[in-house]
């Protein structure tokens, strides 16, 4: 092992990446910059480490503190709690349509592969891309498939899949780009358990070759309803309304964004309007907002772009304190000059979803909204972002390239796709595709993260992103330019301005 590049992610991220590193020092290098005081957060990439610091411009202190660990040695991983999961794979041709292309390229039998895949034993080298996905170490080189151009819309959870020479379960459905041999029915992510995820970092699997045959446990489990007090009845959910609050770094390890609202400087705004903490959950709405009627007296804010909400049929000012009566119907409408408005209400509103779920709840027609009965005390306002929305601040890197491609980033609009939720946003330039990698080692992302993919379109990371990505990242949006990817429409057209940090 090399000593690392370490690469720069905004002013407050560093991207620690080596040539190689060994599965135990890797994790134990994770360990020791985890307990550095200055760190907020980590994320172990296949043979990197990004480190995410709690205040922008403290990255050089923390990379002496990393240079200082690497000096004296790093501890290695102790590998006392590793469980071995003995997984049923069933590898008929519903299940697996990427089989043969294996089969062929590897002038393989189906009998002579069934026979040697189960003699394997794979590693779990890290967590990252989706909830409780382990990318697992030890498959076979010369049986390894490029990843698939063209990712599928939809990937069933239970699918064993590979990339190169990796492999891994999709524990949860999503879209996914690996070449699809087989799926296991076993249950791989339970949102509800104290441990999300069944498979962790240094945990061993065996694959037994069967039939898929769903758990029971692998079926949605509802959260336990609280007991606090109900505060409205949805009478219209709007386009997308999700309830969200601060992001929570802890959902790392077990392969989660933090997630947190798209719009933090709405957030926080509207909060304070209402006396909250920053942090305190809210509704957040895109598109359009819902329709709902109150049970009880409420002190509510809207914040974010504009919208056309009236309560009682009485027009709304924005970013204003406003008292709300029992019975009362609020609907906040059609959002313009922009994607997403926030609605806080004084208490905040009750998360009703499970401790470890994938993606914030959106609520529907008829449900009934809670107070979370949280407390907190009024502090200065915190102004509306500043700025040319369609003008986004972005820094270079981690991932260096040369002028000539910065020049492709930098002096071109793009145009915003309807392909664009909390995960990402998807933009495109209509420019001919520039020469890229098509397959690096995954490494850290985080909410910012601007990933330039091979067909020369540029999807940048929302709140609900993948932990890891293993294509190109030439940007990153640091924090105080992100409330403009919260608030992009398609069809309009941005330019990104580059920040020296």
């Amino acid at each position: 092992m090399r000593g690392p590049d370490f690469l720069p992610s905004a002013d407050d991220g560093l991207l620690v990446s080596f040539d190689s590193i060994a599965f135990d020092e890797l994790h134990g290098l994770a360990s020791a910059v985890r307990v550095i005081e200055r760190v907020a957060a980590t994320i172990t990439g296949h043979a990197s480490l990004l480190v995410l610091v709690r205040e922008a411009g403290s990255v050089a202190g923390v990379r002496r503190e990393i240079e200082s660990i690497l000096a004296h040695g790093i501890v290695p991983r102790e590998s006392t709690s590793v469980e071995t999961h003995a997984l049923e794979v069933d590898f008929s041709a519903e299940h697996a349509p990427d089989l043969p292309q294996l089969l062929a390229r590897a002038h393989l039998s189906r009998d002579d592969f069934l026979s040697r895949v189960a003699s394997l034993e794979l590693r779990a080298r890290y967590l990252g891309f989706l909830p409780g996905f382990a990318y697992l170490e030890g498959w076979p080189e010369e049986w390894s498939l490029p990843r698939r151009a063209v990712a599928r819309e939809r990937v069933p959870w239970g699918s064993f899949g590979i990339a190169g020479a990796m492999a891994g379960f999709y524990a949860v459905e999503s879209p996914g780009g690996w070449n699809l041999l087989g799926r296991t029915g076993a249950t791989l992510w339970d949102p509800n358990a104290s441990r999300p995820n069944r498979i962790a970092a240094g945990d061993l699997v065996r694959i037994r070759p069967g039939s898929f045959v769903a758990e029971e446990s692998a079926a949605r489990v509802d959260a336990p309803k609280g007991a606090e007090p109900i505060l409205a009845e949805v009478l219209g959910p709007g386009l997308a309304t999700i309830v969200t609050g601060e992001a929570r770094d802890e959902r790392l390890a077990f392969g989660l964004a933090p997630g947190g609202a798209f719009d933090d400087a709405a957030m926080r705004l509207a909060n304070r309007l209402v006396a909250n903490r920053d942090g305190a959950t809210l509704l957040e709405c895109a598109g359009s907002g819902p329709r709902m009627r109150f049970v009880r007296e409420a002190t509510i804010a809207i914040a974010g772009a504009e919208a056309t909400a009236t309560l009682d049929g009485v027009r709304l000012p924005m970013r204003t304190m406003v008292a709300v009566g029992c019975g009362a119907t609020l609907d906040v409408g059609v959002i313009r000059g922009g994607m997403r408005v926030v609605v806080a209400v004084r208490g905040g509103v009750a998360d009703p979803s499970p401790r470890w779920s994938a993606r914030p709840p959106r609520i529907g027609r008829g449900e009934l909204l809670a107070v979370a009965g949280e407390t907190g005390l009024r502090r200065p306002l915190s102004p509306p972002a500043p700025g040319n929305r369609l003008q986004i601040g972005a820094v270079p890197g981690p991932h260096a390239i040369d002028s000539r491609h910065l020049d492709h980033l930098f002096d071109r609009e793009w145009t915003v796709t309807p392909s664009l939720d909390r995960t990402g946003v998807r933009l495109e330039s209509g420019a001919p595709p520039v020469a890229l990698p098509a397959l690096l080692p995954s490494c850290g992302m985080r909410f910012g993260s601007v990933q330039w993919h091979p067909g020369g379109e540029l999807v940048v990371m929302g709140p609900d992103h993948p932990i890891t990505g293993g294509y190109l990242q030439p940007l990153t949006v640091p924090r105080r330019e992100l409330w403009k990817i919260a608030q992009l429409v398609p069809g309009e057209r941005v330019q990104f301005v580059m920040l020296r940090e």
